[in-house]
């Protein structure tokens, strides 16, 4: 999207908008499609994988 944004709207992507999205949209398809459906908003963005 942020690709698309940057050739037809000429809108600049900044990476931290491009991460809070993809942050946000991966929350919200771990959620609806994982058994493990307890997690919360909080835990997501205090998980660090590294």
């Amino acid at each position: 999207m942020a690709r698309n944004k940057a050739i037809f709207s000429e809108i600049e992507a900044k990476v931290d908008s491009v991460f809070s999205e993809v942050k946000s949209l991966g929350f919200l398809w771990f959620r609806h499609k994982s058994r493990n459906n307890h997690i919360s908003w909080l835990d997501w963005c205090n998980f660090v994988l590294m």
